[in-house]
C-alpha cells in the first residue's frame, strides 16, 4: 500500500480522501470485529490531515451554450445527449 507521502509526490498534491477512507474502514472494522476494537480505536485517534480546499470553478454562460449546442438534435442520440447535459447543467451536477 502506498504511503501518504508517495501519493502526494505522485499526484502533486495532498490526498484529501485517503485519510477519510482509512478512518471509514477502521470504523467499520471496529463495529464488526470487536476483537480489533482497541487497535481500531488507536488508529481512529490519529487526527485527519488538514488540507486547503480550492475554489469551485463554474462554467461561463458562453461555455454552457457551447456545450448545449454540441449534440446533433436531428438524431435520437443527440436529443438524448442534449437532454442529459441540460439536466446536469440545470441541477448543478459536478464530475
Amino acid at each position: 500500500m502506498a504511503s501518504r507521502g508517495s501519493i502526494e509526490a505522485a499526484t502533486g498534491g495532498p490526498d484529501a480522501t485517503g485519510g477519510d477512507t482509512l478512518h471509514s474502514f477502521f470504523r467499520y472494522v471496529a463495529l464488526h470485529e470487536p476483537a480489533y476494537a482497541l487497535h481500531c480505536q488507536r488508529i481512529l485517534a490519529i487526527p485527519s490531515k488538514r488540507y486547503e480546499k480550492g475554489p469551485i470553478a463554474f462554467l461561463e454562460r458562453t461555455e454552457l451554450e457551447a456545450l448545449l449546442a454540441a449534440p446533433d438534435i436531428a438524431t435520437w442520440t443527440g436529443r438524448r445527449d442534449r437532454t442529459l447535459l441540460l439536466l446536469a447543467l440545470q441541477t448543478g451536477l459536478r464530475v
